[in-house]
């Protein structure tokens, strides 16, 4: 039997991610430490580049880099990635933001 095109949805996913601003900021960094069980690390010396830190896949056994702005997620599996934080709005939304969007569908008429 021949496959044909479909049409598919993401699975709603719930994902724990924090935002890498690039900043020196201590407390920032210290956070981001503790989310990926010091799996990241800041990239020093790499003016030129857009990668300013790197984050550990343990699924993948590498480092990813990581872009200022970029989301930190937790996958899963237990492994983190970077995801644009461009384009990290578009694709998520904080669960407040979801609680909201439910509550509105309960009151709202048909």
């Amino acid at each position: 039997m021949a496959e044909t095109v479909k049409l598919y949805s993401k699975i709603p996913l719930t994902v724990p991610a924090i935002r890498y601003t690039g900043t020196d900021d201590v407390e920032t960094i210290q956070n981001i430490l503790e989310f990926t069980d010091d799996k990241f690390r800041v990239r020093y010396g790499y003016e030129s580049s857009i990668i300013t830190a790197e984050v550990y896949d343990e699924l993948h056994d590498t480092w990813v880099g990581v872009k200022n702005g970029d989301f930190i997620l937790k996958g899963q599996r237990g492994e983190f990635y970077p995801h644009d934080g461009d384009l990290f709005p578009h694709a998520y939304i904080e669960n407040w933001q979801q609680e909201a969007i439910d509550l509105f569908k309960e009151v709202s008429p048909s």
